[in-house]
């Protein structure tokens, strides 16, 4: 997919149906695509008309609603919009949902709710039917928060830019359990924590299955970890030998311990995480074994990645 000139991607999602892939770009227009044939989807009238989604700051986290009619989108501004993804018409609006950007946006299992994770290193979440904050968490005092998401509708989770990932009551704002991936590993390892100052930036926090998450932050090693127990199940390591190596003619070959910068599972079962390094080599894994299963060379670095809800695709950006 190519913008317009002068844009770049910041952010993508697809909607949960597999219909949309929505583009989220540096000159602050959202755009919904086709992700079959990576065309603008002409069928929806506000674009055909040129009259797209649009915020007055760089896009930096777009996400479809559970039932793939809304989207909720956030900018650099701290604005966060909810649109009608069938008429692009704005529905709601929170003008400072967050005090600076808005980094991260999850949707409640019901669409009833948004939580926001943001560059002041605070956590919120929104009711769409009030229009109004509900709660406050305050997940780092030196660092934005990357990722968030809900593990229950009584429990959020939220990683920040020193590596930390904080479990909190919905409700009461108390943070529940609270680790990094060093300090998990060392738990199963029973070994010292090698160092506990990072400032690595969680580049992804991946629901797998109940309270089981995969934590990915900017080191050669991500993990599935009990977020509620701190136990660990799997660790994926870029050190690993692939199950099926590349070819002795592949033009490029990937660091050992390349450092990964984005990830994804695959959907719908999330039987496999996929981890890309800086080098742009994507690493297959799977899920519940941490068995390295290939390694595929994207030709350039790239700074994020989503699986496609129901195909054996996953765009890049």
């Amino acid at each position: 997919l190519r913008l317009g000139e002068g844009s770049r991607p910041l952010c993508l999602c697809f909607s949960g149906d597999g219909t949309a892939l929505i583009t989220g770009s540096s000159d602050g227009f959202i755009e919904v695509w086709d992700p079959a044939l990576c065309r603008l989807r002409q069928d929806l009238v506000y674009q055909a008309k040129d009259e797209l989604m649009l915020h007055d700051a760089p896009v930096l986290a777009v996400q479809a609603s559970p039932d793939s009619t809304a989207l909720a989108s956030g900018c650099r501004d701290g604005t966060l919009k909810v649109w009608r993804l069938s008429t692009g018409a704005c529905a709601r609006k929170f003008a400072k949902a967050q005090q600076g950007a808005v980094t991260c946006i999850a949707w409640s299992r019901d669409g009833s709710q948004l939580i926001t994770g943001g560059a002041d290193g605070v956590v919120r979440t929104h009711g769409l039917k009030s229009g109004r904050q509900l709660q406050q968490f305050s997940h780092s005092a030196s660092g934005s928060t990357c990722s968030v998401g809900f593990v229950s509708d009584s429990t959020i989770i939220s990683a920040a830019s020193d590596g930390r990932v904080t479990l909190w009551d919905a409700r009461s704002a108390s943070s529940l359990q609270s680790l990094t991936a060093p300090e998990a590993l060392a738990k199963r390892d029973r070994v010292e924590v090698a160092s506990t100052s990072r400032n690595v930036a969680v580049v992804s926090l991946l629901s797998v299955e109940g309270p089981k998450f995969v934590v990915v932050d900017r080191s050669a090693t991500a993990i599935l970890v009990d977020v509620r127990s701190g136990k660990v199940h799997a660790s994926y390591s870029s050190s690993s030998e692939p199950q099926r190596a590349l070819p002795p003619e592949a033009p490029r070959k990937p660091t050992t311990g390349g450092v990964f910068v984005a990830a994804c599972c695959s959907q719908p079962r999330r039987d496999y995480v996929y981890c890309v390094t800086e080098e742009g080599f994507l690493y297959a894994f799977v899920t519940q074994t941490g068995v390295l299963e290939r390694i595929l060379d994207l030709g350039e670095a790239c700074s994020g990645l989503e699986a496609h809800p129901s195909l054996n695709t996953i765009a890049c950006w």
